[in-house]
C-alpha cells in the first residue's frame, strides 16, 4: 500500500514529469509470493500556441475568450477530459442526490439518456479545459501575477 506511491514518485521525478491529475493504475502482473508490475497512465498538461488576441471596440470578455479559444491551438489528453467529466457527473449526481432525487429521474425530466448526459459534460468539460489551459498560457506569456490580471489584460491591453 505504501510501495506504489513512491514507486509513482519516483518514476514521475526520473522523467521529469508533471501530471495534472490522478493516475490510471493497471496491475497486469500480481501474484502472491512474485514481483508485481504496475504501469500508472498520466498525462501532463497540454502545450498550447496562444493566436492573436484581437479585440473589437466594445467586445465582451466573453467573446474576446472566445476569438482567442478558436484561434489558440490546444490538444488536451482524452485521459484528462474523462477525468474532469466523470468529476462533473459526480458533483450532479452529489447535488441531485441533495435534492432527493436520483440521476434516472433527472434523465427523466430532461429527457435525455446517459448517453447524451455524459457526452454534453464531455464537451462542457472539453471546452472549459481549453479556456482555462489558453488564461494559464496568457498568464504566463505576458508575466501576469493572477487571473485576475490575465482577464483585464484580455478586456484592456489588446
Amino acid at each position: 500500500q505504501h510501495l506504489l506511491p513512491k514507486k509513482y514518485q519516483a518514476a514521475v521525478d526520473q522523467h521529469q514529469l508533471k501530471p495534472v491529475v490522478y493516475p490510471r493504475i493497471r496491475i497486469p502482473k500480481g501474484k502472491e509470493g512474485e514481483d508485481w508490475q504496475f504501469v500508472a497512465t498520466l498525462c501532463e498538461a497540454p502545450v498550447v500556441k496562444l493566436g492573436p488576441v484581437v479585440h473589437l471596440k466594445d467586445q465582451k470578455l466573453a467573446e474576446v475568450v472566445e476569438n482567442l479559444t478558436k484561434s489558440s491551438q490546444v490538444t488536451l489528453a482524452e485521459m484528462l477530459v474523462e477525468a474532469e467529466a466523470d468529476h462533473r457527473l459526480a458533483a450532479l449526481a452529489d447535488n441531485l442526490t441533495k435534492l432527493g432525487l436520483t440521476v434516472d429521474k433527472y434523465l427523466q425530466t430532461k429527457k435525455i439518456s446517459a448517453e447524451d448526459l455524459r457526452a454534453k459534460l464531455t464537451t462542457e468539460a472539453k471546452r472549459d479545459l481549453e479556456v482555462e489551459f489558453i488564461l494559464q498560457q496568457v498568464q504566463m506569456e505576458q508575466k501576469l501575477a493572477d487571473r485576475q490580471k490575465t482577464l483585464d489584460f484580455l478586456t484592456t491591453n489588446v
